[in-house]
């Protein structure tokens, strides 16, 4: 296991979420007292990738059916990269932060952490 297992999140990390969670059709209080006691678990890659599985405790009231599919954020482009963070929900847990990344420059330097807030939209944005 990762170094950072079980560390607490980021308030960057936890603002991505919060916005993720702001668009859920159901389950968006259940989500946010997910959120109140998550940490992020481990790595969903290898390498320096920011993506991440969640942990939240077993005692925590589960997000009711309906949220099942992954809440998409839309990150708009700057000079290197544009792409999608998608939020997935598993057995009405938080589960896993994605990062989608497409480089539109050959030069585009390796990612190692999520964009800025100001990049990031609840609806398709391309700047």
């Amino acid at each position: 296991m990762s170094g950072s297992f079980g560390r607490e999140l980021t308030d960057h990390e936890r603002a991505i979420l919060q916005m993720a969670i702001d668009t859920m059709p159901v389950g968006r209080e259940q989500a946010h007292a997910q959120l109140t006691v998550a940490k992020h678990g481990r790595p969903a890659h290898a390498g320096t990738h920011p993506c991440f599985f969640i942990t939240v405790p077993n005692a925590v009231d589960l997000i009711p059916p309906g949220s099942e599919h992954p809440l998409t954020l839309y990150v708009a482009p700057d000079e290197h990269t544009v792409g999608t963070i998608e939020l997935f929900i598993e057995d009405g847990r938080l589960d896993s932060l994605d990062w989608s990344e497409v480089s539109l420059t050959d030069n585009a330097p390796e990612v190692t952490e999520f964009p800025s807030l100001a990049r990031i939209f609840t609806e398709m944005n391309l700047g």
